[in-house]
């Protein structure tokens, strides 16, 4: 948004903000951004969802009743453009000014705002995955160091997880080199 180092810079910091033009318009394409996301209906626990209850946003079921395959709109039968475009006409005409995302569950149609409704509920195997995922430390002998240069910077280290650097982009992987003495060399920066 605003530099405010750079308004410290200027010294006088009793001396009204002023904030660009630029400045006002990011600040405000931020809000805008904030608020299509902020959904202030509470969301439905786990048995109730599991139960069936429609979504408490705008009372429609998150499952509708009929199967619906997840596949590109080109490869649409005639009976599936025609239901798919009668759920887009809907989802419209009930969240014309909404301009948020719109979320739905697996194997159903039904479309919700993801400002007026909220998520359906994660399952307790779910909750207990990413609990997993963020209550455990990955322990230093899966950490691998790597070694790189990188545009106006002498050398960079990262210890990276083994998985992270295979997920890697094959370009950043090309530009860095595997360290095996595990010391970076004179002058690089480490980032751990």
């Amino acid at each position: 948004m605003v530099e405010i180092a750079g308004y410290e810079k200027r010294g006088d910091l009793a001396a009204p903000f002023k904030l660009t033009k630029q400045a006002e318009k990011a600040q405000r394409e931020a809000e805008r951004m904030r608020d299509s996301v902020r959904c202030d209906v509470p969301a439905l626990t786990w048995e109730k969802y599991v139960g069936g209850e429609p979504c408490p946003g705008c009372g429609r079921p998150y499952r509708d009743g009929e199967h619906w395959e997840s596949k590109g709109t080109m490869y649409f039968t005639d009976e599936e453009r025609a239901r798919y475009e009668t759920e887009e006409a809907r989802y419209r005409r009930d969240h014309p000014e909404c301009r948020s995302h719109r979320h739905s569950v697996e194997d159903s149609l039904t479309k919700h705002c993801g400002k007026c409704c909220p998520p359906p509920p994660l399952s307790p195997e779910q909750r207990e995955t990413i609990g997993k995922v963020f209550s455990t430390r990955t322990p230093p002998q899966q950490l691998m160091k790597w070694t790189g240069r990188a545009a106006l910077v002498p050398v960079l280290s990262a210890r990276l997880h083994h998985v992270r650097w295979a997920e890697g982009a094959p370009h950043a992987r090309a530009r860095l080199m595997h360290n095996c003495s595990g010391r970076a060399p004179a002058g690089s920066r480490t980032v751990s």
